[in-house]
């Protein structure tokens, strides 16, 4: 009898760990391994082996280091795969020693196994991703691409929970900063979409958005810009072509007649100016040509400063709405904030005007000027 009792309270007992190792372990996507470790799932349903603390972090997809270094954790970078614009290296002065490892569409495996990274934060591109894990390279996928939202309410879901995810997995104080960009965050998108939620589609201003340095690129149907654009209180006119990222024509934007434009910098401005064919567009005779400001990244391709480019666009599509927000003020106090960097007024303007910062170098150029000049 007493033998019996002793295996039923064996069995009970084993019973209780397993369930609580399971609770704890399975059905957690950041599972707990020895020796400091954890198995993580990332956003493209892969399992990886990371640090709980990691302290070698390589950044090849191109907005990760921004939201690596708004988390606090940018002193643990190791490379980049793209240069960052000018304020990154004014605000972040050890990024003009962070080596850029270009090809990151091809990524040089040995080269990177020379950084010893013991995270890497990389594109949602199955072929060479498997190259890198199989190297034992830790390659985790913070977002995909191809997760394209089809309300408001799902496009800041799935930017929150990424904001999250990067937090969770840079551990330390970054999930608490996670949570603070995330209510901030909804503050600012909620109380801009309670104010433009009542515009009617008859009033809401249509909007061309050229991306980045290329006036004829811009984005499409439940892209990032899709929903800045909306929230703001506009209607963006390539919104109903079917793809994130799309390359449009001079004759199709003469078709939209957009009658604002928002250029991503004074090169794509001047470009449009002294073309003739766009001299027919509303926009442009009514002078409605608008550049979007320049900050650590670019906002309209998965920075933070989204955050701070919404309220830009709101401000500037409706101004009469949004009288109370001052956007030199909101500038200095985030990048107080999230990149402890003490922004003067002066250069908070600047930024708003997308010039680069007090006594830039130009042979500091971003990535996509690098680009475009070594192909001549």
């Amino acid at each position: 009898m007493k033998n019996r009792t002793a295996l039923q309270r064996t069995i009970f007992t084993t019973a209780v760990i397993f369930l609580i190792l399971y609770s704890h372990g399975m059905t957690n996507p950041h599972s707990r391994q020895g020796n400091g470790e954890r198995i993580i799932t990332d956003r493209a349903g892969e399992r990886i082996k990371i640090p709980h603390s990691p302290e070698k972090i390589a950044c090849l997809l191109g907005p990760s280091f921004e939201k690596v270094f708004m988390l606090g954790s940018a002193d643990k970078v190791l490379c980049i795969s793209t240069r960052q614009n000018a304020w990154a290296y004014h605000i972040y002065p050890r990024m003009k020693d962070i080596p850029v490892l270009r090809y990151y569409t091809e990524p040089d495996v040995e080269k990177l196994l020379t950084f010893k990274p013991d995270l890497l934060f990389y594109w949602y591109w199955p072929s060479p991703r498997k190259r890198l894990l199989a190297a034992g390279i830790p390659a985790v996928c913070p977002s995909r691409s191809e997760q394209r939202p089809e309300t408001v309410q799902q496009f800041m879901k799935l930017y929150k929970e990424e904001i999250m995810f990067y937090g969770d997995l840079l551990g330390g104080q970054a999930p608490q900063r996670a949570r603070d960009y995330c209510d901030y965050f909804d503050k600012c998108f909620n109380m801009i979409l309670s104010r433009t939620k009542k515009i009617q589609s008859a009033e809401r201003t249509r909007v061309y958005y050229a991306t980045m340095s290329n006036e004829l690129k811009s984005q499409g149907k439940y892209s990032t810009a899709y929903y800045l654009t909306e929230l703001a209180g506009g209607e963006l006119v390539s919104g109903g072509l079917d793809k994130h990222f799309v390359d449009t024509s001079v004759e199709q934007v003469i078709a939209w007649n957009p009658e604002m434009i928002i250029v991503g910098d004074p090169a794509s401005r001047d470009r449009i100016l002294s073309n003739h064919q766009w001299s027919t567009i509303k926009a442009v005779r009514q002078k409605k040509l608008t550049l979007c400001p320049t900050g650590v990244f670019h906002a309209s391709h998965g920075s933070t400063e989204i955050v701070l480019l919404v309220q830009f666009l709101a401000k500037s599509l409706h101004p009469e709405l949004f009288e109370d927000i001052n956007l030199q003020k909101e500038y200095i106090w985030y990048y107080k904030k999230y990149f402890s960097y003490d922004l003067s007024g002066r250069e908070a303007e600047m930024i708003l005007h997308n010039l680069p910062p007090p006594g830039f170098d130009a042979g500091k150029m971003n990535f996509f000027e690098y680009k475009k000049r070594k192909k001549r």
